[in-house]
Parts: structure tokens; sequence; C-alpha cells
């Protein structure tokens, strides 16, 4: 099934949202869904760790049968703590792997990721940092 047009899908635990869209299955629980758009947008939410995981591109195929989202075209894909930029994506939901790769026509070559730090353990050097702040805030300067 194929729309075109401005597309939204919302489910209990994924959303979409693009320019296009084809549907593979039955329109009410597909086992794919392609869409396209400037970006289109995915989100899908994690019951297992609940964690949410939010992408976008100009291409995304999301494989609920196999868990697997793949972006493609000015990829990008947050999983909660890391964030990832390349040409092409891949996401495997249920054994939480990524693998990428930069794109031929170079809109974003590399894969670049980002970590976001784990806030519940500071590192000792953050946590000097926080504490010599505190004491110049305490002689007022």
């Amino acid at each position: 099934m194929r729309f075109s047009g401005s597309f939204a899908l919302q489910a209990r635990d994924w959303r979409l949202k693009a320019d296009t869209a084809t549907l593979y299955g039955p329109l009410e629980n597909p086992d794919t869904v392609v869409i396209q758009g400037s970006p289109a947008h995915i989100w899908v939410h994690v019951e297992d760790d609940n964690r949410n995981i939010q992408g976008s591109s100009e291409r995304i195929e999301y494989d609920r049968l196999r868990n697997i989202v793949r972006l493609s075209g000015a990829a990008e894909l947050n999983d909660g703590t890391r964030t990832f930029n390349s040409g092409y994506i891949e996401f495997d939901i249920k054994s939480n792997r990524v693998s990428g790769a930069g794109s031929e026509a170079g809109s974003r070559p590399g894969v670049h990721l980002v970590v976001q730090p784990d806030e519940k353990e500071p590192s000792p050097h953050s946590q000097k940092a926080a504490n010599e702040n505190e004491q110049h805030k305490q002689r007022g300067q």
C-alpha cells in the first residue's frame, strides 16, 4: 500500500512522519514500512528497557518483524545516550547494535558518534571543577 502527501502513522509504541510511505502487510499492523521525506522521521519506544529511539533521514525502512531500522540519506539516530550521524545507519533494536557507512554523495561523509556522559556518576575531574566553582561562589567571586 502506497501513500503520498503529508503522511503520519502512529501506533502505541512507534510513530512515523514523512512525505511518502509504502506499507507491506496489513495496514493496522504492517510488517515493514518504508518512508521518504525531507526528512522523514521515526520514533520507537522500547518497553524492555524503557528507552526511546528517534531518527530522521531522507529514507527510513522500519522492519518490524526483525526489529531493525535502516536510515539512508543524511541520517541521524538517537537512542537516548548516543547520537549517530551518517549517510547510512542500521540499528538493531533488540540487540542495541548500530552499523553505519558514509554516503557516496558526500552529504555526510564518514560516521559521527556522540555519546552522552552518565550523569549519575561524575568523573573525578568534573567533580573537582564543580567543587572549585562552588568555592568561588561562596567567596563572592
